[in-house]
């Protein structure tokens, strides 16, 4: 079947389940995807907007997750400890424009909040000049310097500040370039969190911490711009660090290429911005269950150049504990299965890695431990 129908077909037939991995939009240019060439720039209000592309593969994401602690203990030995986790999503991919989904958890020793919302266009609100997001008793609002989440469903709710204290950031450009398509990243790479939330069985609950987030979003469906996506994240709220890497091999319909960034902040302050990172892998692992063999390194070191001072950066990576491997699309039922793997094969792998990080220059920077998280993401050879 030529490769024009087996893409229409599959996009008739995706569920919006699979939200930001399938789709099958028709695109018939083949251009080369932009390098990062200059340094980053600031986000700002207007880049955090839901865009709402009428494009079919068009994808878009915010996810904000904090660790927490009780705010009204005396020390830190009485602090109960926990998480935030806050996503929100709108995609055309499947029957449908404008889908929006909504959910998130937050934890506090054995106080937890829970909720999900899944709403069709017409059935939520945006705001085009603002950032304003309303669905079901979910709330996302504000600007770059102050976001706001607050949700009510069921008998619980949830009201939280999300203030940046290190500079919002997003590479060079905001993005790749994809011909008369772009894919974009915005970052909130250490931000202040406070407020609260109360369970569907208790009383109100403050909370403090420091989270991250980011926000993306493209034209096109991963699959459609990209053969594989490979991150690593390393979060420290004690010493306000943190370090974003990612590593993109394009490919589907625009040029084979690999595109590359890192972030590194120290005591809440940026300390390297680097692209077109150089990976030496001394490990290797093959995924000999999947058709397609699925490969990326589980030892393996990374080095970059700081775009502004020259400062060289070197992270050595390790594979620990694996979260999960997972296929997105295992539990379709296996004529809709096949017809989707005709566009696209994804797999998604989630690992804990060690981490021995070392910066040069006028501000030299050295640290070391475990619990970092790393994500590789395949969609196709």
């Amino acid at each position: 079947m030529p490769k024009f129908y087996c893409r229409h077909i599959a996009y008739i037939l995706i569920s919006p389940l699979v939200c930001l991995i399938l789709t099958s939009g028709l695109v018939f240019a083949d251009p080369t995807p932009s390098q990062f060439t200059t340094s980053g720039q600031e986000v700002e209000t207007k880049h955090i907007i839901p865009h709402l592309l009428g494009d079919e593969g068009y994808v878009e994401k915010y996810t904000f997750v904090a660790p927490l602690r009780s705010a009204e203990t005396d020390g830190e030995a009485d602090a109960v400890t926990g998480r935030l986790y806050f996503s929100l999503s709108v995609n055309n991919l499947g029957s449908g424009d404008h889908k929006l989904g909504a959910k998130g958890v937050i934890e506090l020793g054995d106080q937890r909040y829970k909720w999900s919302a899944k709403r069709k266009k017409g059935k939520w609100k945006s705001s085009r000049s603002a950032l304003d997001v309303k669905a079901g008793g979910v709330q996302l609002s504000g600007t770059r310097d102050l976001l706001i989440f607050k949700v009510k469903r069921g008998k619980g709710e949830l009201e939280i500040k999300f203030k940046p204290i290190t500079s919002t950031w997003r590479p060079s450009n905001g993005g790749l370039d994809l011909g008369k398509y772009r894919a974009e990243f915005s970052f909130f790479p250490l931000a202040e969190v406070t407020g609260s939330f109360t369970p569907e069985k208790g009383s109100p609950i403050k909370v403090k911490g420091l989270g991250w987030g980011r926000h993306t979003w493209s034209h096109l469906a991963p699959h459609e711009w990209s053969k594989w996506s490979r991150q690593v994240r390393v979060f420290d709220p004690e010493h306000k660090r943190a370090l974003f890497i990612r590593e993109i091999k394009t490919g589907g319909d625009v040029k084979v290429k690999r595109r590359s960034y890192a972030i590194l902040i120290e005591n809440g302050k940026k300390v390297f911005e680097g692209y077109a990172l150089a990976v030496e892998s001394h490990q290797t692992y093959r995924d000999k269950k999947h058709d397609n063999h699925y490969r990326f390194p589980t030892d393996f070191t990374i080095t970059g150049t700081d775009i502004n001072s020259g400062a060289q950066l070197t992270a050595k990576f390790k594979t620990g504990k694996r979260h999960y491997r997972r296929n997105p699309i295992a539990k379709f039922s296996w004529a809709k299965r096949k017809v989707i793997e005709l566009a696209t094969k994804p797999m998604q792998y989630a690992y804990e890695v060690s981490y021995d990080v070392k910066l040069t220059g006028s501000q030299p920077v050295s640290f070391s431990g475990e619990g970092g998280r790393y994500e590789c993401d395949f969609y196709n050879k």
